[in-house]
């Protein structure tokens, strides 16, 4: 089992109190999440360098939803 890693921004997690949603859980349906190896990429890829992020550390096991890994290039 892969670990998940969800990226979030630490106003976010602030605002959340005991329940967070990502801001984009709505109009995607589904929480954005990678794997360890594809972190440099994602970051990269959708945060401007020197922004403050937290990472979570997701248990896999504890997601009561479906889990689709797919293939980005």
């Amino acid at each position: 089992m892969n670990e998940l890693l969800h990226i979030a921004r630490p106003q976010e997690l602030a605002a959340a109190g005991t329940c967070y949603r990502p801001a984009d859980l709505p109009p995607d349906g589904f929480v954005h999440c990678c794997d360890r190896d594809q972190l440099p990429g994602v970051l990269e890829r959708w945060f401007a360098p020197g922004t403050e992020l937290v990472l979570l550390h997701l248990d896999e096991a504890l997601i009561d939803a479906p889990v689709v890994r797919e293939v980005v290039i």
